[in-house]
C-alpha cells in the first residue's frame, strides 16, 4: 500500500513539473502600469479633456459615464486608453481617447523629437506627445451639446434617409469618429450608415449624418469589392 501511494505521489509531481505556463498575449494588459500610474494618467486625461473641449465639470458629470481605463503593451510603446460613454438626449455614444505614456528606446520612429525613452511620461511630456500626435495620441474633441437636431432615434433615422434621398440607408452605429472627413473627429456625434440597394447588382449605399447640424454625405458603393 505504501509502495502504491509512493508511485501515485511520483506521478502527480511529474505531471505538475510538466505543466506549461499559459502564454500571455501582448494586447490589452492592465498590468502594463500600476494602479497609482493609472490614476495619475486618468487625472491627466480628465483635466485635458475638460480643457481642450472647454467643458464644465457639471456637464462632464451629467453626460460622461462608464469610464474605463486600460493599457496596451506593444513593441514600441505603452498606450493608455480611456473609454467612456457620452449621453446627449436619446443618444448614448461610445467613445475613447488614447495616448502613449512610455516610448521604448528600441523604437526608431520620432528620433527627431526630444522624447525620453524607457520611462513613464510626466504631464509636460504628455502635453508634448499630444501636441505632436505621437502614434496618434489624442484627447477629444467632444462638444458640450445638450440637444440633438431630432428628438428621438426614429426621427433622426428618417432625417438621415431624407437627406440621403434613400430609404435603403440605415444607421449602423453612433460615432464621434467618421471615416471620410478631415479631421475624422470634430466633436460632433454622427450616424454612420449603410444599406443594400440591389444585392445582385452589387449596389449599396454608405454615408454619415451629423446629429447636431444635419450635415451629411451619402454615395453609392459596391457591396463587395
Amino acid at each position: 500500500m505504501k509502495k502504491l501511494n509512493l508511485i501515485i505521489l511520483i506521478c502527480i509531481c511529474f505531471a505538475l513539473s510538466c505543466k506549461k505556463d499559459t502564454p500571455v498575449e501582448n494586447t490589452v494588459n492592465n498590468n502594463c502600469i500600476d494602479n497609482s500610474l493609472s490614476a495619475y494618467y486618468l487625472d491627466f486625461w480628465k483635466s485635458e479633456f475638460l480643457n481642450r473641449d472647454t467643458m464644465t465639470e457639471e456637464y462632464f458629470n451629467s453626460h460622461i459615464s462608464e469610464i474605463k481605463t486600460s493599457a496596451f503593451c506593444w513593441n514600441s510603446a505603452i498606450t493608455f486608453r480611456v473609454a467612456y460613454k457620452i449621453t446627449i438626449d436619446w443618444a448614448v455614444i461610445d467613445n475613447y481617447d488614447e495616448f502613449i505614456v512610455k516610448l521604448y528606446s528600441s523604437e526608431s520612429a520620432y528620433q527627431y523629437l526630444n522624447i525620453p525613452r524607457d520611462t513613464f511620461f510626466n504631464v509636460n511630456q504628455l502635453m508634448f506627445i499630444l501636441e505632436h500626435k505621437v502614434f496618434n495620441s489624442a484627447i477629444g474633441p467632444v462638444k458640450s451639446l445638450n440637444n440633438l437636431l431630432q428628438n428621438n432615434y426614429n426621427n433622426a433615422k428618417l432625417a438621415f434617409q431624407d437627406s440621403a434621398n434613400s430609404s435603403y440607408i440605415l444607421p449602423t452605429r453612433l460615432s464621434y469618429d467618421v471615416p471620410g472627413i478631415q479631421p475624422s473627429k470634430n466633436g460632433y456625434p454622427y450616424f454612420i450608415g449603410f444599406g443594400t440597394i440591389n444585392q445582385s447588382a452589387n449596389q449599396c449605399i454608405t454615408g454619415y449624418y451629423n446629429l447636431s447640424t444635419g450635415e451629411f454625405d451619402a454615395r453609392e458603393t459596391p457591396c463587395l469589392n
